[in-house]
């Protein structure tokens, strides 16, 4: 089932893209109540479908949990930049070690924040986007 929900006070569009069921309601039912308009995707496919599909601000893409047949986080990564070049990309991983954060700079994320999310630093940085995030500043949480 698509998920595609627009709080009443929502005016930044966010994707956010984990295959993992608890971690995906729990955010966007906490961007929901921030004020955020929120559409999800279960894996790498529908993330891409979506971003295919409207305008981003920002997407928050599980690394490298979210993968499809052939698809894996670093793709969803490489895709989105290519058919959204202006969007902040957060990065969630529950392995947030050496080589992530590598392949993470080199595909010009703009955040990575280890897993368990800490939902005030979250709530921070969302908040701070239109400043902070976005091609040219990249910060490693």
């Amino acid at each position: 089932m698509r998920q595609r929900e627009r709080s009443t006070r929502g005016e930044m569009r966010i994707l956010l893209a984990d295959n993992d069921f608890h971690s995906r309601e729990g955010l966007r039912l906490f961007l929901l109540g921030e004020g955020y308009a929120v559409e999800t995707a279960r894996n790498g496919w529908q993330a891409l479908q979506r971003l295919k599909e409207g305008p981003f601000e920002l997407a928050i893409i599980d690394l490298p949990a979210v993968q499809g047949v052939i698809l894996n986080g670093c793709d969803v990564l490489r895709l989105c930049r290519a058919y959204c070049p202006a969007i902040s990309i957060l990065v969630v991983s529950a392995q947030a070690g050496r080589d992530v954060r590598a392949q993470v700079e080199q595909l010009n994320v703009s955040v990575l924040l280890e897993k368990p999310v800490n939902r005030m630093q979250l709530k921070s940085i969302v908040r701070a986007r239109p400043r902070q995030l976005g091609s040219v500043q990249r910060r490693v949480a």
